[in-house]
């Protein structure tokens, strides 16, 4: 949820932000509108996902994580980087996990995103279920300013971690230091 405050952040503010990296951006996340067709949670979802996180967390959050890493496939050994995701999600709790999606997920930065005049990075996994790589897209093509878009094929909503690490820290350095 660090995107919309971030873009946010250069958008009011884009003499203090040289440079914007987002990754898994989603300029909506939960939908005000049951109508709205634009790749996000309806608001009938958003209120059973809520429900279950609060109330049943120790049960779901597990497939939650695991949801975030397609890449991983099930019954095979947990990776370092997966078992320390699920150690810190398990670590926050339902109502705080509850609490802190209410709360930033329903704000609607669509009308917003073409006023980011900041050079920008975005980077999504191409099989992010959490923020689809089509919300992503929908954002890049709107974003005011210089920028560039990666997709890293086959990878969810943490394409930073595990074998891809390197990767993505060369794009990001990359970059950064390059002045286009």
């Amino acid at each position: 949820m660090g995107c919309p405050a971030a873009a946010e952040i250069a958008r009011r503010l884009p003499e203090k932000v040289t440079s914007l990296v987002l990754i898994g951006y989603t300029p909506v996340f939960i939908l005000s509108d049951p109508n709205d067709t634009f790749p996000g949670i309806p608001p009938a979802a958003a209120e059973t996902l809520w429900n279950s996180v609060k109330h049943s967390f120790p049960q779901m959050y597990k497939d939650l994580v695991f949801s975030w890493f397609p890449e991983y496939t099930p019954g095979e050994p947990v990776p370092e980087y997966l078992q320390t995701a699920l150690d810190d999600t398990a670590l926050c709790g339902g109502d705080i996990a509850e609490g802190v999606s209410r709360i930033v997920s329903p704000e609607d930065f669509r009308g917003r995103v073409g006023e980011i005049k900041t050079r920008t990075l975005l980077v999504t996994g191409g099989r992010d279920g959490a923020t689809p790589p089509e919300a992503a897209k929908w954002a890049f093509e709107r974003l005011g300013g210089q920028k560039k878009f990666i997709v890293y094929e086959g990878l969810g909503h943490a394409p930073f971690v595990g074998a891809n690490a390197d990767r993505f820290n060369e794009d990001v350095d990359t970059f950064l230091r390059s002045s286009t």
